[in-house]
């Protein structure tokens, strides 16, 4: 014989109507999806907009360089940050290149390149008027942090380098040059020695007309000097060659 206590009774309901635990479980796993979904959509929108330095343009449109001027072998560069700094820069570079946008025998260039925080920008201009190439170069190092400018001694700073190091860096550079012109028959030694290769690179103010740029965190410099086609030099200074690494 069985008692019906009230604890047996109750016993005997949950036994015949277990609790439905399924769906609470099932709307708390849906409740982590959707909030982790929404997490992984935030955190992308920021990431794309922290990785392409949004918060820093003037036009969220454009890269952080591109191009604002572009006709016949001239393109003008425009750097894309928001500072009176970097406006004023953009107003130099146009400046600079108003000298040669109207000349047909002018090519202009640009590169730039990222490095860390800091954002370089380089014109390059081959100016062949007087029926010789000159080349010109004009750059800018940005402090995307602070969005200035760098000086010429805070460069400096930010590589341990003097004066006496780029200078030397060129010199030696020039020698590897000479001795390849030797090498390569542009120049017969006999009839040219270094000091007659350095008269027609110039001479040797080789601090003259430096340009700085920073290049997967090394410093470089761009070095314009004169080219001979009389010996068919043109062939042998490829745009490279006027770029010379300072740093290690």
């Amino acid at each position: 014989m069985i008692i019906n206590t009230k604890e047996n009774k109750k016993h005997l309901e949950e036994t015949e109507h277990p609790k439905n635990t399924s769906k609470p479980k099932a709307l708390i796993l849906l409740a982590i999806c959707i909030v982790s979904i929404i997490v992984i959509i935030v955190y992308q929108i920021y990431m794309n907009y922290n990785s392409n330095f949004n918060y820093l343009k003037t036009d969220r449109g454009e890269a952080l360089v591109y191009t604002s001027y572009s006709q016949n072998k001239k393109e003008v560069p425009c750097i894309n940050v928001d500072s009176q700094d970097i406006r004023n820069i953009n107003n130099d570079i146009v400046d600079f290149c108003n000298n040669y946008v109207n000349s047909e025998a002018s090519e202009i260039k640009y590169e730039y390149s990222l490095s860390g925080n800091y954002l370089s920008v380089v014109v390059k201009v081959v100016d062949e008027l007087e029926g010789k190439p000159i080349i010109v170069f004009k750059s800018y190092i940005v402090n995307l942090n602070t969005k200035t400018v760098l000086t010429k001694e805070e460069i400096y700073n930010l590589f341990n380098v003097t004066d006496d190091i780029i200078y030397a860096k060129i010199h030696n550079k020039y020698i590897d040059y000479y001795d390849e012109e030797c090498k390569e028959g542009y120049l017969e030694e006999q009839q040219c020695n270094f000091d007659c290769f350095l008269e027609m690179r110039g001479g040797n103010e080789y601090l003259n007309n430096i340009q700085y740029f920073i290049r997967n965190g090394k410093l470089s410099v761009f070095k314009p000097f004169d080219v001979s086609l009389a010996f068919g030099e043109d062939e042998f200074y490829t745009e490279d060659r006027f770029e010379f690494q300072i740093s290690d």
